[in-house]
């Protein structure tokens, strides 16, 4: 099902497969430049223990880009996500995010707890936290949004090229995927993440603090690709200031774990899942 949600004067776009009332809710928030279709290839894989929800954050995908960038304050977009969970689902859900999405979800659960079953972050850190570093970035994002508005399809390559994405897995696979990521980033209005990136980049979103972290009391699962050095010592140090809390480093990943390793993702979220839905395992 597709459908689109006015949440505080923005339309969202959400989309989820007929739910099933007697399993709980997974919801999925995508990166920088992404949309929901980047889990399509995810979950039909675990709607056998969940109702998979996808929607497309602001500026990206058929979602509203705001006029004015502080429109995706953190703050109200963790307003957003909550009430579109209450209107959807009208109980507590397991939260997948994806590097800006998981930045968004970290937030989310330091926020409005009650609301998550568990936290499953991917290539995410709780942002920076040196004020240098921090407007450092947001140069860096105010470049970057005039480079895409000024011609997508080079940024697009630019972007695709960095280290970051470099990964070391099956390289017919990748190449696949990355044609499919082109198009969909393709087809993205230019002005939709070049706002993203002035309404909730790096530079901009405020970090999680370690006294943050600790208000976090529901199991989370932490996943990067062992090729992505930095998020996998960003992740680690992060471990740290959670309770319950598992590290997964995948072999061959790199910042793109659901698509560099697929497989491989799906196995360890399913295993977390179904510990959690069992009670096998209330804490890690």
């Amino acid at each position: 099902m597709i459908d689109t949600l006015e949440i505080n004067g923005l339309r969202y776009r959400i989309e989820f497969p007929p739910a099933d009332p007697a399993k709980p809710w997974c919801l999925f928030l995508h990166g920088f430049f992404g949309t929901s279709a980047d889990f399509y290839h995810i979950t039909p894989h675990i709607t056998d223990l969940v109702n998979p929800l996808l929607i497309d954050l602001p500026g990206h995908g058929e979602t509203d880009t705001p006029d004015d960038p502080a429109r995706s304050d953190t703050n109200k977009l963790v307003k957003d996500l909550a009430e579109i969970i209450e209107t959807v689902t009208g109980q507590p859900v397991f939260l997948v995010g994806y590097s800006m999405g998981g930045r968004l979800a970290l937030h989310f659960a330091t926020q409005r707890p009650e609301m998550l079953k568990a936290l499953i972050l991917e290539s995410t850190g709780p942002g920076l936290s040196d004020e240098i570093q921090r407007s450092e970035r947001r140069e860096i994002d105010q470049q970057r949004a005039e480079a895409i508005r000024s011609d997508l399809n080079r940024f697009i390559e630019e972007w695709n090229k960095m280290p970051l994405f470099k990964a070391d897995t099956n390289q017919r696979i990748i190449k696949e995927t990355e044609h499919h990521l082109q198009m969909i980033q393709k087809q993205q209005d230019p002005e939709g993440p070049a706002k993203s990136l002035q309404g909730f980049g790096a530079g901009v979103m405020p970090p999680v603090s370690k006294s943050d972290l600790k208000k976090i009391n529901v199991p989370v699962l932490l996943l990067a690709g062992e090729k992505d050095e930095k998020y996998v010592s960003v992740q680690q140090k992060m471990a740290e200031g959670l309770k319950n809390v598992e590290v997964k480093i995948i072999p061959g990943a790199a910042h793109r774990v659901h698509i560099d390793a697929a497989d491989s993702y799906v196995a360890e979220l399913r295993t977390f899942l179904e510990n959690r839905i069992s009670g096998k395992s209330d804490r890690l």
